[in-house]
Order: C-alpha cells, then structure tokens, then sequence
C-alpha cells in the first residue's frame, strides 16, 4: 500500500513575497533560495503530517480491497475520491462505479470508504501488487484556504533553515525548533496498522 503523488499544487500555500516580509529581508538576491526552501518547507510538513496543503492530485495503490473493511485514506483533508480502479479476477481493468462505494465525511483527514448497501461487497480482485488504485484529491483548496499556522510553520521553517544554511550541518541544517515541532505534530495524521 502507498501513496502517490499524481499532480502537484498549483501554488505555494506561502508567497515569496510573505516569506520575505515574515524574514524581514528586502533585496532580491535571496530569492531563488528563499523559494526553493519554500517548497522543501511545503513538503517536509506535508510529508511529517500526513496532509496535503494545497489541493493536489494523488493515488493510494492497495494490494487487494479490505476484507470486510472500509478502505482508508491515510491522508487529508480529501475533498474528492476521483475513481477507483482494479483489476477484476480475469485480468481485467475495471473502474468501481461511483454507485457501488461512498465516502464517509468530506472534507476529511483519513477518510473512508466503504461499499454501498447495493454492492454490499468489494469486488473480487486479481492477487497482485497495486492492483487496486484509489485516485483522489487532497488539501485545503487554494494557498488562501491553508490555516494561518500551517503558514506560519512553513515561513519559520523558511527562516530558520535559511539562517542556518551557512556554516551548519545537513542535520543541522534540517532539524527544527521544538515549537515548530509541536506546529508539525498538532497538524499529523496518524498512519493507519
């Protein structure tokens, strides 16, 4: 079972020119660092936490449906389960009507999936690897939509990773203050067992 990213976000949940404002930094020699440590920020938090900031495409790839279970997402929010695809006992590439499954709660961290009450039943599926897809959307909508401390985390991470770039350690350079990995953990989605 994992995760895969399918489409990037159309934006940073941050600006450069926030980021910059937030550092206190006025010229623009820094700029295509500045902005390269905001997407490392953007994904070392979507990363820790388990949550997607700007609405970006994914697929989770399962071996077989659950027996007996819901399928879930450990991930969010999700706004949209897209499609779910597998492979039939022949072989075959099928896609599960929108009809046989429902999605219980979006927007949601970790939601589930479960069949309908007229499918009763997930399908029977080829064993393999992968042969079950779920494909879906995640995050919280534009940059404007991202809470204003998942914002802040990702500025101070900037920041911070920013002032320790010279002379620091590659562990150094990445580790984060405490209370920005208390910002990190309140926002985590528990992985599922």
């Amino acid at each position: 079972m994992g995760k895969v990213p399918v489409s990037a976000p159309a934006e940073e949940p941050v600006t450069l020119a926030e980021v910059k404002a937030f550092m206190r930094v006025d010229t623009g020699e820094e700029d295509a660092k500045i902005t390269s440590l905001i997407v490392s920020a953007r994904r070392a938090f979507e990363h820790h936490t388990n949550r997607a900031l700007v609405a970006q495409g994914w697929r989770l790839d399962l071996d077989s449906f659950p027996c007996g279970e819901p399928i879930c997402i450990p991930h969010g929010p999700v706004s949209e389960v897209t499609e779910i695809t597998y492979y039939d006992s022949a072989n075959d590439l099928q896609t599960l009507e929108a009809a046989d499954y429902q999605v219980e709660g979006l927007p949601l961290d970790a939601p589930r999936i479960t069949p309908s009450v007229m499918a009763w039943s997930w399908p029977p599926v080829q064993p393999q690897l992968g042969c079950v897809k779920v494909a879906y959307t995640a995050g919280y909508g534009a940059a404007a939509d991202v809470p204003d401390d998942v914002k802040f985390a990702i500025m101070a991470m900037v920041a911070h990773w920013f002032s320790q770039a010279e002379g620091a350690s590659a562990s150094q350079t990445f580790a984060v203050p405490l209370h920005l990995e208390m910002l990190l953990n309140a926002h985590r989605i528990p992985l599922l067992a």
